[in-house]
């Protein structure tokens, strides 16, 4: 994972443009099955959303013209130009040039991430800690190398189908410029997913992945196919800064309580700083996905939130801040919900009363002082709650238990007759 995020580092990403194209063929590289969509620049998406010219950013930087020496310069960041920015090239005063810089005054070494995708402007990003020297110069050489073309905006989905044409729907973005947990994260661990729910031997329901430019991408893939996902989606998890370990964190549906609700909730039981927020508290494609009309139950799922963490929209966030155990973690969070949903959604006991426990060597015939064994709790709520109506989802919400740990009790306890294992509808 720490191996990709360095392959895409440099490729300079926008909403349309060479970087995301190459980015998202990266990711088609590695999954063939995985069908890449041009959308002609200028097409209405609906909504007044319009495709925009593709962008490219070729050079960037200040010079003092005394001393020669140069700041803002993209061969060191991506994000020194401010992204979308029309070219610029010109000698100014530091009082002309001030308009058009980017600092964040609190964070004095970082460089902001600052957009400009439908107004026409230039700008410039820099650390807030280079102001003091920059204004002390009396003349400045401002280069800033552009394209605006017509062009596409490129997008990738699939659709591995299963027995059953219900959906599970997995989003991730590529868009950003040189972020590590904020952009990169999110499309590698979806490349994770997809690499494990491809290696199953059967699958019961289908599962759709879906890559593309954050807000456009997702409006346009709605505009495509939004009828498609109305009649199939079941749940659905939209995948942003999920690579550093701070916290996992999820973005409920406008009504909290759908399939997707259920299964992150669970998903999230026995994890470190786990948090959950409201529908009202949106901000990446959830928002979409789950707005009134469509309406699809589809949730965010974070380590820590968008907007939340110090280096967020910064060049401090790089990939000092993820891991690969982080990235892997957040991948295996959602292949529990695909493990759950697959093998044993729907337990139920298969006799009447609770069962001698001590015969099939789950109980200590000793006995116990004061509260039990958490996994003798877990077994026995498990099949003290398994009626063949609860899903396991709704038996870990209820009682606490994390949600890999009920997969392994109910294939353990079904492995011994105790329980059935069906399968929910959804």
């Amino acid at each position: 994972m720490m191996a990709q995020m360095k392959d895409l580092w440099n490729l300079n990403r926008s909403i349309c443009g060479p970087g995301l194209r190459n980015s998202i063929l990266y990711f088609k590289n590695m999954h063939p099955e995985l069908n890449v969509m041009e959308i002609e620049t200028g097409s209405d998406l609906g909504g007044g959303w319009v495709v925009p010219k593709e962008w490219e950013l070729h050079e960037c930087y200040i010079e003092d013209m005394k001393s020669k020496k140069r700041f803002a310069m993209s061969t060191k960041s991506n994000l020194h130009a401010v992204n979308y920015s029309t070219s610029f090239e010109g000698v100014l005063s530091w009082n002309e040039l001030a308009p058009h810089i980017h600092t964040i005054p609190n964070i004095p070494d970082a460089i902001p991430y600052i957009t400009s995708y439908y107004r026409e402007a230039w700008g410039i990003c820099i650390e807030h800690k280079e102001i003091e020297e920059l204004s002390q110069s009396q003349k400045l050489r401002v280069t800033i190398k552009t394209t605006h073309k017509p062009g596409h905006m490129t997008l990738a989905d699939c659709v591995m189908e299963g027995e059953s044409s219900r959906e599970i729907m997995f989003s991730s973005y590529l868009c950003h410029p040189q972020l590590a947990n904020n952009e990169l994260s999110g499309p590698i661990v979806l490349s994770e997913v997809m690499q494990r729910i491809k290696a199953r031997a059967y699958r019961r329901f289908s599962y759709r992945f879906i890559l593309g430019p954050e807000t456009l991408g997702a409006i346009a893939y709605i505009h495509i196919n939004g009828k498609e996902m109305k009649e199939k989606t079941a749940a659905g998890f939209v995948l942003s800064c999920v690579g550093d370990g701070r916290a996992h964190s999820c973005i409920h549906t406008p009504e909290s309580n759908t399939l997707a609700d259920l299964m992150i909730e669970a998903a999230l039981i026995g994890k470190r700083n786990a948090k959950k927020y409201d529908y009202k508290e949106r901000g990446s494609d959830e928002r979409h996905y789950s707005s009134a009309g469509l309406e699809l139950p589809v949730v965010g799922y974070c380590r820590s939130k968008y907007g939340t963490y110090q280096e967020y929209h910064t060049s401090h966030d790089d990939m000092t801040i993820v891991s690969e155990s982080d990235m892997q973690e957040s991948a295996e969070t959602l292949i529990a919900i695909v493990d759950a949903l697959e093998l044993c959604s729907l337990p139920r006991t298969t006799i009447n009363g609770e069962p001698f426990l001590s015969k099939f060597g789950l109980y200590d015939t000793n006995g116990h002082q004061g509260e039990l064994e958490e996994d003798v709790r877990y077994r026995m709520d498990i099949l003290a709650y398994s009626n063949g109506i609860r899903s396991i989802f709704e038996i870990c919400t209820r009682c606490g238990i994390p949600l890999r740990s009920a997969i392994n009790e109910c294939l353990r306890l079904s492995d011994l007759g105790l329980l059935q294992l069906d399968i929910v509808e959804i």
